[in-house]
């Protein structure tokens, strides 16, 4: 029968596999196989899971491969944001820090204005416009909704004072460092996602992408890319997760700016392209508008290397 099965199979272009039951690594019909190059498996559920694993590999070399783009990037202010940390041997970048950061290569961010007193609330809020949002900053402070160092929808002056200060005074009583405030936007109206980067030592910068908000721990709906990317390979990150539909519009929701996120996870893979020093990059939440309206990174966690291994 091993004959009959390795010589049927060279005569055609297809993949033939082998269900061998019950041999061994030295049985004389399963070595006849492998000589002739037709894979023999112990079980079926293995066969099929190698078929699969061919099957969506033959997809993907057939894939559309799309253009790299090139986008313009300030890079004087890229540079500064990065010189002074650098200079004052920091490896966190402030909010307002990693906006201008992002900005420099084109993504779209909350405006955002920090402010190291109570006393530059006010101004910073009306240069911003109400509603706005009030954020603490502090060395330590990463999960703020946890700490109770967010509020939103904040809508007067005096609102935000009282505010700021039942922050300050709850921050205090943990003894957690603070630092100053961020007041920014308040965008609302849109589907959270997140964009992120990871930099593995073999592999580089390694893109995240997926639901976003307070969910994305539990459900970990998300998507990983490798730059540069295509444009279609931006697509298919955008699509591959199980919740697009939501992208897409359900319930008689309008559907959100795919084309808009799209070019912000290409400008993105530029960003952590071009930069060895950005170790780490967390866009969450990102708030995707309505189709035409674009998008607003919302909340950005930038990690440099440390300044021991910078060069």
């Amino acid at each position: 029968m091993s004959p009959a099965i390795w010589q049927t199979a060279q005569k055609h272009r297809k993949p033939v596999l082998c269900n061998f039951l019950g041999r061994a690594e030295d049985s004389a019909g399963f070595v006849e196989l492998v000589t002739h190059r037709v894979p023999s498996y112990s079980y079926p559920e293995s066969a099929a899971r190698a078929l699969a694993a061919m099957h969506r590999y033959a997809r993907y070399r057939e894939r559309e491969e799309g253009e790299v783009r090139t986008f313009p990037v300030d890079r004087g202010v890229a540079e500064s944001v990065l010189a002074r940390a650098r200079t004052e041997n920091r490896f966190l970048l402030r909010g307002d820090e990693a906006n201008r950061l992002l900005e420099a290569y084109g993504i779209r961010t909350a405006k955002t204005r920090f402010v190291r007193s109570v006393d530059g609330l006010a101004g910073a809020a009306k240069e911003i416009g109400y509603p706005v949002v009030l954020k603490a900053v502090g060395p330590t402070l990463v999960h703020k909704s946890e700490m109770q160092a967010v509020l939103l929808d904040v809508r007067g002056k005096e609102a935000l004072l009282d505010g700021a200060s039942g922050i300050a005074a709850r921050l205090r009583e943990r003894g957690v460092a603070l630092e100053g405030f961020l007041v920014q936007e308040f965008v609302t109206g849109g589907t959270e996602v997140i964009l992120g980067m990871t930099r593995d030592k073999v592999y580089g910068p390694c893109l995240v992408f997926g639901l976003g908000g307070i969910y994305v721990e539990y459900l970990k709906d998300v998507t990983f890319g490798l730059p540069p990317l295509t444009d279609r390979d931006a697509m298919r990150m955008i699509e591959s997760i199980r919740t697009y539909p939501l992208l897409k519009g359900v319930r008689g929701e309008p559907p959100r700016d795919v084309k808009a996120l799209q070019d912000g996870l290409l400008r993105l893979a530029q960003l952590v392209s071009d930069s060895d020093q950005v170790q780490e990059l967390d866009l969450n939440p990102v708030v995707v508008l309505p189709e035409g309206k674009g998008y607003r990174a919302v909340d950005a966690r930038i990690v440099l290397s440390p300044p021991s291994v910078r060069t």
